[in-house]
């Protein structure tokens, strides 16, 4: 018997079948063939080339792949502070993958892994779940397709996420990291600070290059600036 298991040991998820509550093998989990309506037991995923395991077995801090690659998948990074016992899987509960979160599968048995409870960061394009409420940090924008937007962290991790950024890095890597202009008004009196990814300026695809809301000064004087000039340090936020 593959459903209506009557033994514990053998259940591997609870879901319905034909609009009925029911219970699957375990030992058909990820073998391809639908049975829940909602195809739970077939959400696997290849961390590597020789592993396949079930998507509410990754990241759970008990390794299923020979290579560990189920622990340290790139989705483990950031999982969420709040807890749920997954639906599939023996491991009580556990916080999940911030990439779980409202993407259309119940992942959390209770199911709020759907719900609207969970911090956000950004607007539109950039707007992303957070595993706490804080400060939003930039992203760059990407011009097309999905996700939408590249953490600044991540820009240069080797991944096509925009499918661009990879030639933005190679630009930054082959320049100093920061550009730094100094735009001097009101007769000298007036200097405006801008700080810069060479790879965005001079890349040619953006417009606008990563701009710093904050700038932290040193406790000296600034040489050969007269102490009434006013320096200007940017607001702006990457467009």
């Amino acid at each position: 018997e593959q459903t209506n298991c009557s033994d514990p040991d053998r259940v591997g998820v609870s879901c319905q079948i034909n609009g009925y509550m029911s219970t699957v093998s375990k030992y058909i989990i990820c073998l391809g063939e639908q049975i829940c309506d909602d195809n739970i037991e077939n959400l696997c995923s290849r961390p590597s080339f020789d592993c396949h395991v079930h998507k509410h077995l990754m990241c759970d801090e008990q390794q299923d792949c020979n290579d560990k690659n189920d622990e340290t998948h790139f989705s483990c990074d950031r999982k969420t502070q709040q807890k749920c016992k997954r639906r599939i899987g023996q491991a009580g509960e556990l916080p999940i993958p911030l990439s779980w979160l409202g993407d259309g599968v119940l992942d959390c048995i209770d199911g709020k892994d759907e719900e609207k409870i969970w911090p956000t960061c950004g607007i539109e394009k950039s707007l992303r779940f957070m595993a706490v409420d804080q400060a939003c940090k930039n992203v760059l924008l990407c011009p097309w397709g999905e996700p939408g937007f590249v953490e600044l962290r991540d820009l240069c991790d080797g991944l096509q996420t925009c499918g661009n950024e990879n030639e933005v890095c190679s630009e930054s890597r082959s320049s100093a990291r920061i550009s730094t202009t100094v735009l001097t008004t009101d007769k000298g009196l007036s200097k405006h600070l801008s700080f810069c990814m060479k790879g965005l300026k001079n890349n040619g695809l953006f417009m606008d290059c990563t701009m710093f809301p904050s700038f932290i000064f040193p406790n000296h004087h600034f040489f050969g600036v007269a102490e009434r000039t006013s320096v200007i340090v940017p607001t702006a936020t990457l467009r």
